[in-house]
């Protein structure tokens, strides 16, 4: 195996559990679930948030569209006062 030189590859190493949730998180998506519902079914796996973050990244989150997503997961997951919505 050839070590890695500077310059040789500007593909930066994926830890192969990013690249799953990555995939996984495309896939559900696709298939019509919400981005949040996606999100919060990893993390009632139990799966570290960093991991998550990283695998939104991947799949082509930026930080701002990081900082939407997370605030909405959080308003999902207060119980809060009733929206009209819900009334």
């Amino acid at each position: 195996m050839i070590p890695n030189q500077p310059g040789m590859s500007n593909e930066p190493k994926v830890d192969p559990m990013v690249q799953e949730l990555s995939t996984a998180f495309a896939a559900s998506v696709q298939a019509g679930q919400k981005p949040e519902e996606v999100v919060m079914s990893f993390m009632e796996q139990n799966v570290d948030q960093e991991v998550i973050v990283q695998a939104l990244v991947v799949a082509g989150y930026d930080q701002n569209s990081l900082a939407v997503l997370f605030e909405n997961i959080k308003k999902m997951s207060e119980p809060g006062p009733a929206d009209a919505e819900q009334v």
